[in-house]
């Protein structure tokens, strides 16, 4: 219900630029509704359709095998733009810049980012943060599970291993602080939420991993002569100084985004106080006067203050929560937990971590609110938690359209 009620706050929100009259503003804001709507439509169909658990464990087997291309191909590239090899870099256009006014339609955005003297590994993805991310939820994936004590997805050890070592890799040379902070969140919450047991097992992976990272740092440093943890130390230096108040300018290395993202942050909270009940519409920050030149948020949460008030922020927040409320019912109610098979538990113990993901990529790092990522992992909480009250609870409702399954009409003569 409370996923409803935030999808009607984006039609709520319509009500700003339709009493404001400006066509430019109206036209832009249906165009975003058309879009959110069109992404978040398969989590608003696996609310009301059912897709089995075994399902979703092969979605995560796709995923944790096109890792292992991945992370290759992103290893590949910080070899290659060293020595002026093939496919370092990847061009790409967005056609969503061109409808604001950002850049001839001629231009090209290229994928790479560059820290000092480093460029930051981007895969195949539109950004090194984007990277960091996707190996983020790929260590969910693996290592949960493997703390947990449950089967891991792909049976072969020395496939999972290997996915687990390039994940780590790819994920320093992303130089990403959002992947950084998944993983912090998730050792926040193993070691504050899971038993004695899980916790010496996090204890025997961690010192595998932090010599994994020594030696990537030492073999990078070897060919570039710069440290990725010199640089990291520089980033999180950074963020001590802002959190303390201290000028930031002096202290930031080259490529920097903190300082920005505070400007971000203001120019949102301006255009909230502009219309702070309903929003200015959703898609229209950058038609808003007090925008400051910011054609987006660089947060989904201030994005959807913005663009939808108080009334849109609320249920938004509130999905959030109420997706954690169900992680931790169902995976720290003895009754209930005892009573699932082994192969729903490994899934419904990667919701609480997953939300890690969703928090990150949502209220700290980036704008995901028109992104198919996150109407994703919406869609595959809301579906094993679905799936867990119609097994066990058997708490469901059955909606027919037609008399008879269309598919019927199709094998009947088979």
């Amino acid at each position: 219900m409370i996923y409803f009620i935030f999808l009607l706050t984006t039609f709520i929100s319509g009500i700003y630029p339709l009493l404001n009259g400006n066509q430019t503003m109206i036209t832009q804001y249906f165009k975003t509704l058309t879009h959110f709507h069109f992404t978040y439509l398969l989590t608003a169909i696996l609310i009301f359709y059912k897709i089995d658990n075994k399902t979703w464990e092969k979605f995560i087997r796709v995923w944790l095998y096109l890792s292992i291309i991945i992370n290759i191909f992103g290893i590949y590239q910080i070899i290659a733009r060293a020595f002026d090899l093939p496919f370092a870099w990847i061009e790409l256009t967005n056609a969503s810049f061109f409808s604001r006014n950002q850049q001839e339609e001629s231009e090209l955005i290229q994928l790479s980012l560059k820290f000092q003297g480093f460029f930051r590994a981007t895969s195949f993805f539109s950004e090194p943060s984007a990277l960091g991310a996707f190996n983020g939820i790929t260590l969910i994936f693996t290592l949960i599970p493997k703390f947990k004590n449950f089967k891991p997805f792909i049976e072969s050890k020395k496939i999972n291993t290997l996915i687990i070592i390039l994940a780590i890799i790819g994920l320093l040379l992303a130089f990403s602080l959002t992947g950084v902070t998944i993983v912090a969140i998730i050792i926040i919450m193993l070691i504050f939420t899971e038993k004695i047991d899980v916790l010496f097992s996090v204890l025997k992976v961690l010192p595998i991993i932090v010599i994994l990272v020594f030696i990537s740092n030492y073999i990078v440093e070897s060919y570039t002569g710069i440290s990725i943890l010199e640089l990291f130390g520089k980033r999180f230096g950074t963020l001590s100084n802002l959190l303390m108040g201290k000028s930031t300018f002096s202290h930031s290395i080259e490529g920097e985004s903190v300082v920005s993202r505070g400007d971000n942050f203001r120019a949102l909270f301006n255009i909230w106080l502009s219309s702070p009940i309903i929003g200015v519409g959703l898609g229209l920050t950058y038609l808003s006067p007090y925008a400051n030149g910011w054609v987006f948020s660089d947060t989904s949460i201030m994005a959807v203050l913005a663009e939808m008030g108080i009334i849109g922020f609320i249920p938004y927040i509130s999905i959030f929560i109420v997706f954690y409320y169900l992680g931790f019912r169902i995976t720290y109610t003895k009754s209930i937990y005892n009573a699932i098979d082994d192969n729903s538990k490994r899934l419904i113990t990667l919701i609480i971590y997953l939300m890690s993901y969703l928090v990150v990529t949502n209220f700290l790092s980036a704008n995901n609110l028109l992104n198919y990522t996150s109407a994703l992992f919406f869609a595959f909480i809301i579906s094993i938690t679905n799936n867990y009250y119609i097994d066990y609870e058997k708490k469901y409702y059955i909606i027919k359209f037609v008399s008879k399954p269309l598919k019927s009409y199709f094998y009947k003569n088979n």
